[in-house]
């Protein structure tokens, strides 16, 4: 067990696995890749191409992706094509950035602690005070009664019938 973990937390294993990276790009394709070839379908031969393609699309960008698959097929790409590939790929840009910029993200920082606020709230309001009370459903001719209200069976039986 020692030699296992020297292996691991020893000098050469930390000096292999030290870096100031982290996993989300490794997360990153992964989601790429549950889109692209999720689990409960089965494909034939076309499972190489769409990892390929997902993580191409990763790395570039949709559009360029695409432009890049025509252009190593040597498939010919009209005008229009080639117009709508950049139009994607500008879009898909402009969606990263306004998804990083300090700006959106404050915003959505600030909309998931109102969105918290607001269920604490309505938790709050949704808790009504009980009027349950301990051994309120016990049979009236037990011990226990008779011992919380100081009271016995027989007392309160006269009680309530006059």
């Amino acid at each position: 067990m020692p030699e296992i973990l020297l292996i691991v937390l020893g000098d050469e294993g930390i000096e292999k696995t030290w870096g100031f990276s982290t996993t989300q790009s490794n997360e990153a394709a992964n989601r790429a890749l549950r889109s692209r070839c999720p689990k409960n379908v089965k494909f034939s031969k076309s499972i190489t191409a769409r990892v390929g393609s997902a993580i191409l699309t990763c790395n570039n960008g949709p559009g360029d992706a695409q432009r890049r698959i025509s252009h190593r097929l040597g498939l010919p790409m009209s005008r229009g094509q080639k117009r709508y590939h950049a139009a994607e790929q500008k879009r898909n840009t402009y969606s990263q950035r306004h998804r990083r910029s300090p700006s959106t993200q404050t915003c959505r920082l600030q909309q998931d602690a109102k969105t918290c606020r607001d269920k604490v709230k309505r938790r709050q309001q949704a808790q009504l005070p009980s009027d349950y009370k301990k051994h309120q459903l016990d049979d009236s001719s037990s011990s226990s009664d008779s011992i919380s209200n100081g009271e016995s069976p027989e007392k309160r039986l006269r009680r309530s019938v006059s």
